[in-house]
Parts: structure tokens; C-alpha cells; sequence
């Protein structure tokens, strides 16, 4: 009978095996026609779009010569002249093209391209060549074009994947120290709906990074039993903290500006032909739309993966406001030119955060503490001796231990008026404990006080001297 059970079992485990197995290839084969359906729907559609696409074969000749000739002026490739593809009615690419391949070859014919190309999208036009002028290195040239390729920013603070590519090109002196000055305006203009709360909360979110110290509250000089005052130790603490943050920032602008004439390091220009591209390959304004979906179901027909979206020029970079507070971040040495700039750009929020952070680490000295002492409370001065309340205390034990003792024999009497002595004695060390310890509070009050006005005059010094350096001529 047990084997027979033993069988039964072994059976049943086999079957339940052979199910699982067939759920999990039937689960599988589902999947599969799903994608295969998919994939065929997407074929489908494809053929559809490329047929719509065929409308607008001019524009597309047009990109490929444009790709061909950017990626003829990176320094590692031979030079190819541009192909003349024809114009496209309302594309603004190939007269920006044609504008730049003349510009570069210093041909008087460029600014009637350039312009016409401007009438149909300046902002596109002046962006490539802003970007293909630095690329065929003559960035000299570019200065007409970048307050058009660098617009006003926008109301939402956002900046976009080129204006940050170019923002970092301009701060890093690639295009001149005139160019870098009208970046200084433009962040200005960016960081101006940034508030000292704001600023504040950014610093504060980093002040793990580089601690500074002051306290600690209590200090541990006094021993466990000696009397605190919880409300001046919270107070401390916020001072302390407002100190520590205006420190931090004293240190931000600790650093000389660089000399903004200086000659730019040296850096990939290659760099910018991945912008180039996006604004090529995003196609005329018709088009775009129709190549967009072309990638997309390309990529459909091949994976079972939804298709990320093709990174475009005008994507959001970061919010404006906080990139900025991250280039002043920026601890590497190579990225000082930004850091200066940011910190230039960031004078009016931090002068306003400073205030506020030295009213908050100055707050006046407590006068007084609270002592709470079993049955007793008393408060104390810094300006007063405690031998007044010492002596309250003091009266206090001895009538209650007179009033104890009353109620029992003579040796209880006796007993009590010897602990009374040394109640006494232990209440009156801890009073005067706690004396000490208010006037400690208030020395430590003095110097996170000390600490904030020497880090605020400092800082008012170094953003005088960003201030100057900014604007040379004030």
C-alpha cells in the first residue's frame, strides 16, 4: 500500500509538471504572437509613412547633404564641400547650410542665404550656425547670431538640450570674452525668478557635504544631571545652522575670479555635431512629425520593447535656475569659468539669502533659564547671583524636612534634617552648575554670532569683487 502510494504521488507530481510546463510555453507563444502582431501592425504602418514621406524627397536630400557636410567639418575628417541639394520651399536648412558653407569660406554671397534662412526660423538658423561656425572653427564669426541661438528664457525657467550645450560653450570662452559677457546678462535674466528660499533650501540640501561645526549643545563639560534648558539649546541649533549655511556660501565665493580674457582650454568641438544633428534630423516642419513615427515603428518591427524617444535639441536640459546653482557647485577646477559666472549671475539671491541668514544666526543671548529642581522651580539670570535663590531653595528643604520631622520620633527627625543637609548641598551645586551652564550658552551664542558676521563681511567682499569683475567697466 505505500509504495502504491508512493506511486500515486510521484504520478501526480509528473502531471502537475507537464501542466506548468505547457501554461508556461502556451504564455510564451502568446507573447510571441503579440509581438509578431505588433511588429506586423508597425511593418504596416511603416509603409504607410515612408509613402507619406516620399512627398518630401527634396528635404531629405537636402538633410543628407547637410549631415554629410557637419560631419565633413569635425577636425578629424576630410573637407567636403556642400552639395547643392536646391532650395525647399519653407525649410529653413538648406539656405542655412548653403549660408554656412559660405560664411566659412569668407564668401561675401553668405548673408542674403543667412538672412533668407533667418525669415523662415531664426531661431534654428542662427543655432546651427552658431554651432557649425564653431565646428569649422571659426567661432569669431558666430557673434551676430548667438542672441538669436541663446533666446530670452523662457517663463517656466526650463532650458533646453542646445541652450545648455551652447550656454557651457559661451562660459568656457570658445566663442570670446564678448560673448561670455552677454552670457553673464542672459543668466541673469534666468536666475532672476529664483528666491532666497529657494537658494536656501539648495545650500541646506548639499550642507553634509562640507560640515562646519559649531556647539555641540550642550557642551559635554557638564555632567548629565546639570540642569538644560531645551528651548535655548533648539535656538542654538537654528543659529548654528544659518551660520554653517552662510559660512558655506562664504566659501562658494572664496575663490578668485578668473581673468575673464584668458584663453579658452582646450575642448572637443566635436562636441557640437551631435546638436547639429538633432536640428537636421528633425526635418522640415511638416515632416518631422511623419520621421518621428518612421523611427519609432522601425524600431518596433525589430524589438519587443517600446521605442525610447529620439532625443530632440529643444528637450529640456534642466530647470534653469537650478543648473545654475550647480555650476557654482561645480568642484572641478576645469569648470571655474561657469562657477564664475554662476556666481555673478546668483549675487542678488545670495546677498538677500545672507541677510536673512545672519539675522537667523544672530538672535540675542539668553538672559534667562528655567531650573526645574524636583518640587522647585526658579528661574535664573546671567546679570544676577544665584545665592538669592540658593538661599530660597535652601529655606525651603529646611522647612520641609522641619515639617517631616515633626510627624515622626527624634531619630526620624535627625534623619531627615541630615538628608535635608545634603539636598542642600547637592541643589546648590547644581544651581550654580546651571549659572555656569547659561552663561555657556551665551558664550556659545557669541561665537556662532562671531562666526556668522566674519563669514558675511567676507562674503560682501568676494561678491563686490564677482560684482567687478563681471561688469569692468561699472
Amino acid at each position: 500500500m505505500q509504495e502504491a502510494g508512493e506511486d500515486a504521488a510521484r504520478s501526480d507530481e509528473r502531471i502537475r509538471r507537464s501542466v506548468l510546463d505547457a501554461d508556461q510555453r502556451i504564455d510564451d507563444l502568446t507573447r510571441q504572437v503579440e509581438f509578431l502582431t505588433r511588429a506586423f501592425e508597425a511593418f504596416v504602418e511603416l509603409g504607410d509613412v515612408r509613402t507619406e514621406l516620399a512627398r518630401f524627397l527634396p528635404a531629405a536630400a537636402a538633410r543628407a547633404a547637410a549631415r554629410t557636410f557637419i560631419k565633413s567639418l569635425v577636425p578629424s575628417q576630410d573637407s567636403v564641400l556642400l552639395r547643392d541639394s536646391g532650395d525647399v520651399p519653407g525649410y529653413w536648412l538648406p539656405l542655412a547650410a548653403s549660408g554656412l558653407a559660405l560664411l566659412l569660406r569668407a564668401d561675401p554671397g553668405a548673408e542674403p542665404q543667412v538672412a533668407a534662412a533667418c525669415e523662415r526660423d531664426a531661431e534654428r538658423t542662427a543655432l546651427f550656425l552658431a554651432l557649425g561656425l564653431r565646428l569649422g572653427g571659426a567661432a569669431q564669426l558666430a557673434g551676430p547670431y548667438l542672441a538669436a541661438a541663446l533666446p530670452p528664457p523662457s517663463a517656466d525657467g526650463v532650458v533646453t538640450v542646445a541652450a545648455r550645450h551652447l550656454w557651457c560653450a559661451l562660459a568656457d570662452g570658445h566663442y570670446g570674452p564678448a560673448a561670455r559677457t552677454a552670457l553673464a546678462s542672459w543668466l541673469e535674466a534666468l536666475v532672476a525668478s529664483i528666491s532666497a528660499a529657494d537658494l536656501r533650501a539648495a545650500v541646506e540640501a548639499r550642507r553634509g557635504q562640507s560640515p562646519v561645526e559649531f556647539g555641540p549643545f550642550p557642551r559635554p563639560t557638564f555632567g548629565p544631571r546639570v540642569p538644560r534648558s531645551a528651548a535655548i539649546e533648539a535656538a542654538l541649533k537654528s543659529a548654528a545652522a544659518a551660520a554653517t549655511s552662510l559660512v558655506r556660501l562664504e566659501r562658494w565665493y572664496g575663490a578668485e575670479p578668473d581673468d575673464p580674457n584668458a584663453p579658452a582650454a582646450a575642448a572637443d568641438v566635436a562636441a557640437c555635431e551631435p546638436v547639429i544633428n538633432m536640428l537636421i534630423d528633425e526635418g522640415s516642419p511638416e515632416e518631422g512629425p511623419l520621421l518621428r513615427r518612421a523611427a519609432e515603428l522601425e524600431i518596433l518591427t525589430r524589438t519587443k520593447i517600446a521605442p525610447p524617444a529620439a532625443p530632440r535639441w529643444d528637450d529640456p536640459a534642466g530647470y534653469g535656475p537650478e543648473v545654475v546653482v550647480a555650476d557654482l557647485l561645480a568642484a572641478d577646477p576645469e569648470l571655474a569659468a561657469r562657477r564664475d559666472l554662476a556666481r555673478a549671475a546668483l549675487c542678488r539671491p545670495v546677498a538677500e539669502l545672507a541677510e536673512s541668514l545672519l539675522a537667523d544666526a544672530c538672535p540675542q543671548p539668553p538672559a534667562e533659564m528655567t531650573v526645574s529642581l524636583e518640587d522647585d522651580t526658579l528661574t535664573l539670570a546671567y546679570d544676577r547671583s544665584p545665592d538669592a535663590e540658593i538661599d530660597r531653595i535652601c529655606a525651603e528643604i529646611e522647612r520641609r524636612a522641619a515639617e517631616a520631622g515633626a510627624r515622626g520620633n527624634r531619630k526620624y527627625a535627625a534623619d531627615q534634617l541630615r538628608r535635608a543637609v545634603d539636598r542642600k548641598a547637592e541643589h546648590s551645586t547644581l544651581i550654580r552648575s546651571a549659572g555656569e551652564r547659561l552663561l555657556d550658552y551665551r558664550a556659545q551664542a557669541a561665537e556662532i554670532r562671531a562666526a556668522a558676521e566674519a563669514s558675511h563681511q567676507s562674503l560682501m567682499h568676494r561678491m563686490g569683487q564677482v560684482a567687478e569683475w563681471a561688469n569692468p567697466e561699472a
